[in-house]
């Protein structure tokens, strides 16, 4: 396995950092005050000399925003995540939380088709995505909550109540025997 070295050599003046990156200068300006990078060397009279490493550390940097997993996809994710299993979990207190999140954040539903293109909904759509499927996939992981049993649960219809008695059941066949067949 070969490894490719990038120059370091600096030897690309400004214009044509411009001209290959489509960076503008003063943002290239900013990011050297602020964070450091890149760190082109200047010559004797003040100018900068940009390397190779220089210019693909710039592209690298400024690629297209919409094709990076920033954290809108995780958040996304999270939601869908929540949706998708208080759905199937079927229990009031997830469906409470899941009508909460939802009147909050309802409208993360829309942002993952493509609207502006300065918007990454690719991140937007493959988060939901991930969780649907982790929702699904982690679906016989989830406890189910314990069920409340009340004490008319041990009932049957057949006996009688001791306030009516029979009466209701004679009640049901009168009027089953007054219809026309």
């Amino acid at each position: 396995m070969t490894e490719q070295t990038i120059s370091k050599d600096p030897r690309y003046n400004l214009s044509y950092v411009i001209q290959e990156t489509g960076i503008k200068a003063d943002r290239l300006r900013a990011w050297e005050r602020r964070y450091q990078l890149p760190q082109p060397q200047r010559t004797e009279g003040g100018h900068r000399l940009f390397s190779e490493y220089d210019i693909q550390t710039i592209k690298w940097l400024m690629a297209r925003q919409n094709l990076h997993f920033g954290a809108s996809g995780l958040t996304h994710g999270m939601f869908f995540f929540l949706l998708v299993g208080g759905l199937m979990r079927r229990d009031l207190q997830s469906m409470a939380l899941l009508m909460i999140a939802f009147f909050m954040y309802g409208t993360m539903v829309l942002t993952i088709f493509p609207r502006d293109p300065q918007i990454s909904f690719e991140s937007h759509f493959f988060g939901a995505m991930g969780g649907v499927l982790a929702a699904l996939l982690f679906r016989s992981y989830d406890p189910q909550p314990l069920k409340k049993v009340y004490s008319w649960d041990f009932e049957s219809e057949e006996e009688e109540d001791p306030v009516i008695g029979d009466l209701w059941k004679k009640r049901l066949n009168e009027k089953d025997d007054n219809q026309p067949p």
